[in-house]
């Protein structure tokens, strides 16, 4: 999963996690989601699971509100 964050769903999860994606919503903050993503790509951390936890929920929130 972190092969696939990095290189081919990369600009899937920094969509889906921008600002204007998870401040619709509400439910998570910004600031927390911004130092996940920091910490797994520019820190070098492994924040795979919890990225994919969080990608998860805004995938089905996004999906959720388009029905």
């Amino acid at each position: 999963v972190a092969d696939w964050l990095a290189g081919d769903l990369n600009s899937w999860a920094q969509d889906l996690l921008s600002e204007s994606n998870v401040s619709r919503h509400g439910i998570f903050s910004q600031t927390a989601v911004n130092e996940l993503l920091s910490d797994q790509f520019e820190q070098g951390k492994n924040r795979t699971r919890e990225l994919w936890n969080l990608l998860m929920f805004q995938s089905w929130l996004e999906s959720a509100n388009a029905s």
